[in-house]
């Protein structure tokens, strides 16, 4: 939480990836509360999982098209999601509570928007926050799908922690760059 705060808050950052900074804080602020009060299997806390992660996927998506990028890249992108998608349909083996129906399609998206944005961002005048969250993506998806075909107890201890390892790295890497970058820039004196 205080990561994604701290990357939300950072300077130079466009309206697109402050709104999904911040979209991001709000929603695990929420889930955490849900979380404690309900647990995980609860209706309530999935329907506040879907409803943030929606919005944050709005938000990534809304990050993607201010970045821009060719049809191509999207296609390209959308078929391998597909292709990983279906291959952890296939080979599911999901931990009890958890629902198929809400991680492997938030995996698919998670996959194509991290893979759209990553053949953009080296390219981008701000990809050292582009290239964060495209990773970030493209790890969160692989990792919902790792998820739905976990064969041991080995997932089961990863969830509670390895998602959150991931976009702590990534908010961190984010809130970090922006601040030595802001440094690094010439001060101009005015006359």
């Amino acid at each position: 939480m205080l990561a994604s705060l701290a990357a939300a808050t950072s300077p130079r950052l466009s309206r697109s990836v402050r709104l999904y900074l911040f979209t991001q804080t709000v929603t695990i602020i929420l889930g955490e509360v849900a979380l404690a009060l309900v647990g995980w299997v609860s209706p309530f806390y999935v329907a506040i999982y879907v409803v943030g992660a929606i919005a944050c996927r709005i938000a990534s998506w809304w990050v993607i098209e201010s970045v821009g990028s060719h049809w191509l890249e999207r296609v390209v992108a959308l078929a391998f999601a597909l292709v990983v998608a279906w291959l952890a349909y296939h080979n599911m083996n999901p931990v009890a509570g958890l629902e198929p129906r809400i991680i492997l399609p938030d995996g698919f998206l998670l996959v194509s928007m991290g893979m759209t944005l990553g053949f953009q961002a080296p390219f981008h005048k701000d990809r050292q926050v582009l290239v964060p969250l495209a990773v970030m993506w493209l790890l969160l998806g692989c990792f919902d799908f790792g998820i739905l075909m976990n064969k041991g107890e080995t997932w089961a201890k990863i969830n509670d922690v390895g998602s959150y390892i991931i976009a702590i790295t990534c908010f961190a890497w984010v809130a970090f760059s922006q601040r030595l970058h802001l440094r690094r820039q010439p001060v101009s004196v005015a006359r």
